[in-house]
C-alpha cells in the first residue's frame, strides 16, 4: 500500500485486498477514483488515515511524510484581556488547519477568531456573516486592532470588484454576496 499527496487529496494505491477496502471505507471523506483506480481522502484528514491504516504499514510519499509531522503547538502572544476559555478558543483556531469556533452569541468569537488571525500573521481573510452585522464586525475587529485594514463588501458587482481589489487584511462580505461572487472569490 502506498499514500501519495495531489494537490489537497491523499491518494492510497494498493493491490485489490477486501479487508484492506474495508478499511479504507472508514475513512472520514474517502472516495473511490475509478480512472486512476486508488482512493482519495482529503488531505486534512491525514491523522484519521494514519491511525486507520496503521496496521497495514503503508509506504508515505516524502510529500505525506511531511505533512504528517506534528506541528508545536502555537501559544497566544498578545497581551489582550481574555477570558480562559477565549484563549482555548484562539490557540484551537491557530492550531487546527480547518475548523469551526462554536461558542454561543455574545462570547467573542469574532475578538477570538481576529486575534488567531493576528497572531498567524495571517495577510489576507475573509470574513462571511449576516448582511445586518457587516458593519458591526468592522467596528469590533477596530476595536481591538485600530490599525487593521477593513474592507466592508457591497454594493453593486463593479462596486465589489473594486473592494476586492483594495489592500486590506480583512474583507467582511455577506452569505448573500458571497454566494453571488463565489468565482470572484475563488481567486481571492
Amino acid at each position: 500500500m502506498k499514500i501519495d499527496l495531489a494537490g489537497d487529496k491523499l491518494i492510497i494505491s494498493f493491490a485489490y485486498d477486501q479487508e484492506i477496502v474495508n478499511k479504507v471505507k472508514t475513512l472520514p471523506g474517502r472516495k473511490y477514483n475509478a480512472l486512476i483506480k486508488s482512493w482519495e481522502v482529503p488531505a486534512l484528514f491525514i491523522k484519521e488515515v494514519l491511525y486507520g491504516l496503521k496496521s497495514l504499514n503503508p509506504v508515505f510519499s516524502p510529500e505525506v511524510e511531511e505533512l504528517a509531522k506534528e506541528r508545536p503547538k502555537q501559544g497566544i502572544k498578545s497581551d489582550l484581556p481574555l477570558y480562559g476559555f477565549q484563549k482555548q478558543g484562539v490557540e484551537f483556531l491557530m492550531n487546527n488547519r480547518r475548523c469551526l469556533l462554536g461558542s454561543e452569541q455574545g462570547l467573542g468569537k469574532t475578538l477570538q477568531a481576529v486575534m488567531a488571525c493576528e497572531e498567524l500573521g495571517s495577510e489576507k481573510n475573509l470574513i462571511v456573516s449576516m448582511a445586518s452585522l457587516k458593519f458591526n464586525l468592522k467596528e469590533e475587529i477596530l476595536k481591538w486592532y485600530p490599525k487593521a485594514k477593513v474592507v466592508v463588501i457591497h454594493g453593486r458587482l463593479s462596486e465589489r470588484m473594486q473592494q476586492y481589489r483594495q489592500d486590506a487584511k480583512y474583507y467582511i462580505t455577506s452569505y448573500e454576496l458571497c454566494r453571488q461572487d463565489i468565482e470572484i472569490l475563488k481567486n481571492f
